[in-house]
This record gives C-alpha cells, structure tokens and sequence, in this order.
C-alpha cells in the first residue's frame, strides 16, 4: 500500500473534481484485484486486507474526533479511501453498485420506520 503525504492529498484536494470517472476508478480496481505483485496471498485477499485496514483507519480517525482531534480533512481523505475499498470489496464479491443502492434504501427505509415509532435505531 501507498501511503498518501498528507500535504500532498490536501495540495491536490484543492484542485481536483467533484465529478467521478467511474469508468476510470473502476478499470483501477479490477487491475488492483488482479494482481498486487505480491506472489504469498491472492490479489483478492490483499485486497481484502487493504479494505479492512482503510476501515481502522477511519475508525481511528473518528475516534481521535471524538476525544478533541477534529480533522475533517483526515475524515475525507479516509472517508475516500474506504470508499475505493468498498469498491475492491464489490469487484471481488460481484456486487453491483445498483444492489448496493438497493441495499441502501431498504435500510434507509427501516431508518425511516423506527424514527417513526420514535425508537432508537440500532
């Protein structure tokens, strides 16, 4: 794994789109899960890990939130990389972006219902 200079993200945060290449990224991400050059584990366990460790890091990040170390930059950066890592995860498991939508409204729509009945959501 790459690890981004935190400088740099923000140097080229500045700059960059708001407009996905959805093509490009995911062109990325199946030449990621391909092959990582790493001959003792399968590129998709790699992968796997990859995508285990960016969740820690935004685990970590909100935590450090939490106790006072609010950096919203850092919550971004790591919110993104999460974020590639869901779509290593779909690439490996054959999950499409509409099912993961689907997903999301039928656990939006549960949301919607216990704030509803006024309970908690857990």
């Amino acid at each position: 794994m790459v690890i981004m200079n935190r400088e740099t993200f923000k140097k080229r945060f500045a700059s960059a789109s708001d407009k996905l290449d959805k093509r490009a990224i995911r062109q990325e991400i199946r030449k990621t899960v391909l092959g990582n050059g790493d001959q003792s584990i399968l590129p998709q366990e790699y992968d796997l890990i990859i995508a285990i460790e960016e969740l820690s890091e935004l685990q970590k990040t909100l935590t450090k939130a939490l106790r006072g170390y609010m950096d919203e930059m850092a919550i971004t950066e790591e919110i993104a990389d999460v974020a590639l890592g869901i779509m290593r995860i779909q690439e490996i498991c054959g999950i499409s972006t509409n099912d993961i939508y689907k997903a999301i409204n039928v656990k939006s729509e549960r949301l919607r219902n216990v704030l509803k009945e006024g309970r908690a959501y857990k």
